[in-house]
């Protein structure tokens, strides 16, 4: 083949060899491609097999081969070329003229930098790295020709690179390569992890650009010189790079160029609103970045005004809206990279207010500003006894504490700048080490608290708790208290938790776990929570929900897809919602008991379920709901999302409840539970749960963007909406 990029060019070769272990009975489809039945195979039977790399790129490869965007363009020289923006496979060109033909590209930036990734489990069914895969990437991109009529640049986005122009699109294969000779840019032993071993002809070497870095190709050198074919790299412009459209100006050699002064390129921000863009200087060298573009025009999402250090105001821009948490009479929003800001939904006399605007903000950047330290990454805030202290989930970086008592004093158009210290970031991995027993990168994802104990989802590493009444001291690691699930195998004991609730139960307090691939884990605390024992955490176990699907007219007893995201307890029930199963409900008896006496055979937590051995010990849901598979509602059939984060109400028996904002009362004879559940691409559904039997779906609403998360306070739903910021529903 004449490129480079990830994986293999031709299947058929690949197929061949004895890297796969094909199963006999797959085969190839016409194409000479693996069909997904062998990713199956592989996962059913990865104990046994050296590898998985089919498995692997089903996994991966579906957000590491993104098409988003195609741009087809009739070239001078009779040929017809599309170009793709391809995601993490970089910028595309691929000969249409007659048979699809590929012919060049220029790679992406590596979604976790140009470094390799953490040292921390790498299993299969782990999910690693795969949110910043899914955003990471080529955007859009656009093509057109210069004023001779028969060379052309391509313009396009890159989530980390932002705007980038490159020159010869009209002869990819042969312009679209670094000068220079081949590059060895495989520095990871482990194969098949989506990095960038397979670049040999671009300079893929990290390089320091402010806090972040960017591959050598993508950096000019000291004197401005960029590698061919790259002639602009502006890094990310008031956010991750997203759709870009260019000014009629530019568009054929015909028109008139576009005059110094004037907006050549508008580019959306992801998360950081709309910026024009004056592109300068496109000369091969000698013009230093900064002097290259300008951007005299930034419009952001909101007309909220934020605090920002030493007093000065600053614009507001929300758009990777994760979060949402009512706490008291306050919306706390998690923002991303924004951090996390403070919105009244109610006045002092707990009248309810529609006319939401921001009254307090932590530094709004991802990199301190002295003294001020931001919370970035904010997915999640949550909050123990004391409602003055905002706990924010930082992706990747921790657990943040917050004072947000001064948001009570602040005014909107003057909002409290929120501050934190050093001593209130709750994390156990650092540049400089790790707390003892504990070797993977901080996730904290959710938080539920007992006591002084914040008892963190932290992602591959299980559940980690944290003493909250000492200061948090990365030299001593006082505040690290107790860890279960961390490994360096391929199989962590509580998968990925994202979310984790506790049950009191006969003195004894549990917590079920949202384990993401690998389902549910149920860990017994008491040793911890009551007795005071380190670490006082006990696996029951960690299983896969029971899936029965038909095959060839014969039921098939098999397991969960996709991944679990939330669990909730309401009494003595577990709510489970999950991304493409939708969501199940067990009873927490089933959850807590012992595996050996539902069949003696089972000893080991992780392993409930094996089909060839005709084992299964996993706990049998009482409910399961699927918005997709609803028979009432045929409509939803093909609906594009699942189901995330979720809120829960409960009203007992015998008592009055609103029909709605400022609706009727009702009276109630018999409990009522009802759920708002995210369900990302597909809005928000609110199901009526009172019979944990019988799930019925009550509504369904639309979204802007994708809904990851809701709250509930004075008759309104608050949505996290991510792209499309924060949404209302009476």
């Amino acid at each position: 083949t004449n490129e480079d990029w990830f994986g293999y060019q031709d299947a058929k070769p690949a197929c061949n060899t004895s890297i796969l272990n094909v199963d006999p009975s797959v085969g190839l489809d016409a194409d000479g491609m693996l069909t997904y039945a062998e990713a199956g195979y592989e996962l059913q039977n990865k104990s046994t097999i050296p590898n998985w790399p089919w498995a692997a790129f089903d996994r991966y490869g579906k957000y590491y081969y993104n098409a988003r965007k195609v741009q087809v363009v009739d070239l001078p020289s009779g040929k017809t070329m599309a170009y793709i923006a391809y995601g993490l496979a970089g910028l595309v060109a691929v000969d249409v003229t007659s048979t699809p033909t590929y012919a060049g590209y220029v790679p992406a930036p590596p979604a976790h930098g140009p470094d390799e990734p953490t040292t921390e489990s790498r299993s299969i069914l782990s999910h690693h790295g795969s949110g910043m895969l899914e955003e990471a990437g080529v955007v859009d991109v656009r093509v057109v020709p210069d004023a001779n009529g028969t060379s052309y640049k391509a313009y396009f986005t890159d989530h980390f690179a932002g705007l980038v122009v490159v020159s010869g699109a009209e002869n990819p294969n042969g312009q679209w390569h670094n000068s220079g000779g081949t590059y060895n840019n495989d520095s990871d032993p482990l194969p098949y992890w989506p990095d960038y071993e397979f670049v040999t002809s671009y300079d893929m070497t990290p390089v320091p650009v402010g806090e972040e870095s960017l591959p050598k190709f993508l950096v000019p050198d000291s004197n401005g010189n960029y590698t061919s074919p790259v002639l602009l790299a502006t890094g990310e412009i008031n956010g991750h790079g997203g759709a870009l459209f260019l000014m009629p100006c530019m568009h054929t050699p015909t028109t008139a160029p576009c005059t110094p002064g004037n907006v050549n390129v508008v580019e959306a921000s992801g998360a950081g609103g709309v910026s024009y863009v004056e592109i300068k200087d496109l000369s091969t060298s000698g013009v230093a970045v900064a002097d290259r573009f300008a951007v005299p025009v930034h419009l952001v999402s909101t007309k909220e005004v934020g605090a920002a250090p030493a007093g000065m105001p600053t614009d507001v821009a929300i758009g990777h809206t994760e979060g949402v948490t009512v706490q008291g009479r306050y919306l706390y929003v998690a923002d991303g990279p924004h951090g996390l800001s403070v919105w009244p939904i109610a006045n002092a006399s707990g009248v309810a207010t529609d006319n939401l605007h921001l009254v307090a903000n932590t530094l709004m950047d991802e990199y301190p500003v002295d003294p001020y330290l931001p919370a970035p990454h904010a997915a999640k805030v949550n909050f123990g006894s004391d409602s003055s202290k905002a706990y924010v989930m930082s992706q990747s970086l921790g657990m943040r504490r917050v004072d947000v008592s001064p948001a009570a004093n602040a005014q909107v158009g003057a909002p409290a700048l929120l501050n934190l210290g050093q001593t209130d970031i709750y994390e156990h991995s650092t540049e400089i080490g790790n707390a003892p027993g504990i070797n993977g990168q901080d996730h904290a994802y959710y938080a539920t608290f007992y006591g002084k104990y914040a008892i963190v989802a932290d992602g591959s590493n299980g559940l980690t708790v944290y003493d909250t009444s000492v200061p948090a001291d990365t030299t001593t690691w006082g505040h690290v208290v107790a860890n279960i699930g961390n490994t360096t195998s391929n199989k962590p004991p509580l998968g990925r938790a994202s979310s984790v609730a506790l049950w009191k139960h006969n003195g004894k307090i549990y917590a079920v776990v949202a384990a993401g691939p690998y389902g549910i884990s149920v860990v017994d605390m008491t040793g911890l929570l009551v007795n005071g024992v380190t670490p006082g955490m006990t696996l029951i176990k960690t299983f896969e929900p029971i899936k029965l699907e038909e095959e060839a007219g014969v039921l098939k007893v098999g397991k969960a897809d996709g991944k679990s995201v939330d669990v909730k307890i309401i009494g003595d029930y577990a709510y489970v919602s999950y991304d493409s199963f939708g969501l199940v409900a067990y009873k927490m008896a089933d959850l807590i008991q012992p595996i050996s006496q539902v069949n003696p055979m089972c000893t080991d937590p992780t392993k409930l379920f094996d089909a060839n051995a005709g084992l299964d010990c996993r706990p049998t849901a009482v409910a399961r709901y699927k918005l997709q598979a609803d028979p009432l509602h045929p409509e939803f059939a093909t609906l594009d999302g699942g189901a995330q984060y979720m809120t829960a109400q409960y009203f007992p028996a015998n008592t009055y409840i609103r029909t709605g904002a400022g609706g009727d009362l009702v009276y109630l004879d018999k409990p009522r539970l009802l759920f708002y559940v995210a369900y990302a691409n597909g809005g928000v559904i609110k199901l009526d749960w009172s019979d944990p039997a019988n799930p019925v779906l009550l509504q369904h609403k639309d979204t802007v963007g994708k809904a990851v998360d809701t709250a509930i306070a004075n008759g309104r739903v608050y949505v996290a909406d991510y792209g499309g910021g924060v949404v209302v529903f009476k």
